[in-house]
């Protein structure tokens, strides 16, 4: 295996080499453990697989030996091999792929994961199972994440927790995760800021918008890495055992964080297709009377993630380091995906950026939250907004002459509706027209404002935020528009220039 190994080193050096190279600027490891520096450690040391998958499934290094307790004896633990599927389940040859350190590691009976290796999804603890769906929002299913084994994400056996722990005492939990780490599911006590209040502050159909109060101190650290489509999570811990009990977690979009204290949320109805336990700390949010919160045990983390293309790439990253000029915006929301919605349209305003569109899809405009911001921006002519009703267009006669931009964006979308469809777009247009579908027909219709404006795909960049289907359907119809099935170039950047933050 001497020539193999050889070759294996150098193709990891040249992919440590990127990663270090693209390792974010902005991120305060005081506050965020999540931060990517462990990564090109952890490569050199075969605790990271991805060098490993890319080699094998380019054929660069094909035809990997199956793991064993051979990878123990190996001198260069960075080695590929192929997961034993009779110890460890997995599909398909990019998630069957490992290191020979990470086999050791995950095959042994409670394995330590890192924070690193947590928040890629790159542990898979033999003792561990496929979540069940029920466990899992639609957006985090296997389809859209199949990470680690390509079974979709892990969890312990009988439960909806995450496969990796810190609470290491109990006998159940497959793998001990290491602290202090910020990310989805963690159960690390080290982020943790007491939620001291919630001001639950309008009601629009069943989006509600509340307001959470914190010491101007942890707002600091709550907002220190934030950026544009940036996730905050509450978490609580089991009602019946609120100081030692396991965490239960609902993560929120940030909208605004307006001053030293507050920060802003959109809450959505939980799905009640959902396990009680996944859904329970968003019910309890939804549920509590505005005021302090009574009996505490209500906790915020700091933000993380935020929308990010399919290169990793942060959004504000791409707009202002962009090479091809990105000089538009376009910005699709649904419900309480507003939230992070705004932050993009906030962020892209804060840079100048002159040319943002909002397409936001809802029932009844009346339901609009932060419509006070929205109008002034609207009504100013810094945001151009579209307002996409899901009842008939028979019903959609909303007037208020205070309101002028809303009403405009009302109308707005209702020409959008009434456009008529490109022969490309004609496979993906139901009877009802929603977010996705208006800003393909405003994209390529005659009379569509993103058609006159010269939007493309070299110039603009989508951000999406909303549930499964417009994450999914933007991302085929924009496909679709701009690019031919086989034109690899076309279909990379379009990778460049869709963002999600899920």
């Amino acid at each position: 295996m001497a020539y193999y190994s050889m070759m294996f080193r150098l193709l990891m050096f040249t992919f440590v080499t990127a990663v270090m190279d693209a390792s974010p600027e902005h991120c305060d490891a005081s506050v965020d453990a999540s931060c990517l520096a462990p990564q090109a450690d952890e490569m050199s040391l075969g605790l990271n697989a991805l060098p490993a998958r890319i080699a094998v499934v380019s054929g660069q290094l094909p035809n990997p030996p199956i793991c064993g307790s051979w990878c123990q004896r190996e001198s260069d633990q960075t080695s590929p091999c192929y997961i034993d599927k009779d110890v460890i389940p997995c599909q398909t040859d990019f998630y069957c792929t490992t290191t020979c350190a990470l086999w050791s590691l995950m095959a042994s009976e409670r394995p330590t994961q890192s924070c690193a290796m947590f928040t890629r999804f790159d542990g898979f603890p033999k003792n561990a199972k496929p979540c069940d769906e029920a466990c899992l929002l639609p957006e985090i299913r296997k389809e859209r994440y199949p990470a680690p084994t390509g079974l979709g994400l892990l969890c312990e056996p009988g439960t909806c927790y995450p496969a990796s722990s810190s609470m290491s005492h109990l006998p159940g939990v497959p793998a001990v995760l290491e602290c202090p780490c910020n990310w989805f599911g963690s159960d690390c006590p080290n982020d943790l800021v007491p939620i001291d209040a919630v001001n639950h502050t309008a009601t629009y159909g069943t989006i509600m918008a509340t307001t959470l109060t914190i010491s101007s101190d942890n707002w600091d650290k709550v907002i220190a890495n934030h950026q544009p489509g940036g996730v905050i999570r509450i978490v609580h811990r089991d009602p019946t055992n609120p100081e030692n009990g396991r965490m239960r977690e609902q993560p929120y979009a940030l909208a605004y964080a307006p001053s030293a204290g507050k920060l802003e949320i959109l809450t959505a109805p939980p799905d009640m297709t959902l396990h009680q336990m996944p859904r329970e700390v968003a019910e309890r949010v939804r549920s509590l009377p505005s005021g302090p919160i009574v009996g505490g045990n209500l906790f915020v983390n700091p933000s993380i993630g935020g929308f990010f293309n399919k290169e990793w790439k942060f959004l504000m990253d791409a707009i202002q380091g962009s090479e091809e000029g990105i000089n538009r915006l376009v910005v699709l929301s649904t419900g309480a995906g507003l939230s992070g919605a705004l932050s993009a349209v906030e962020a892209g305003l804060s840079i100048g950026l002159q040319g943002i569109h909002l397409f936001h899809g809802l029932q009844h405009a009346q339901d609009l939250p932060y419509r006070k911001r929205i109008d002034e921006l609207a009504s100013s002519g810094m945001l151009d907004f579209a307002i996409i009703e899901s009842r008939d267009l028979v019903d959609s006669n909303y007037s208020n002459a205070q309101e002028a931009g809303i009403a405009a964006a009302v109308q707005r979308g209702i020409v959008i509706r009434k456009l008529s469809p490109v022969t490309n777009l004609d496979p993906f247009l139901p009877q009802k027209v929603y977010v996705q579908h208006a800003v393909g027909l405003d994209l390529t219709s005659s009379g569509g404002v993103l058609q006159e404006k010269g939007a493309a795909l070299q110039n603009t960049a989508f951000v999406a935020c909303g549930r499964m289907a417009l994450l999914e359907e933007s991302f085929d119809i924009l496909k679709a528009l701009f690019c031919d099935q086989n034109d690899q170039e076309c279909n990379d950047m379009l990778g460049r220039r869709f963002f999600t933050n899920i």
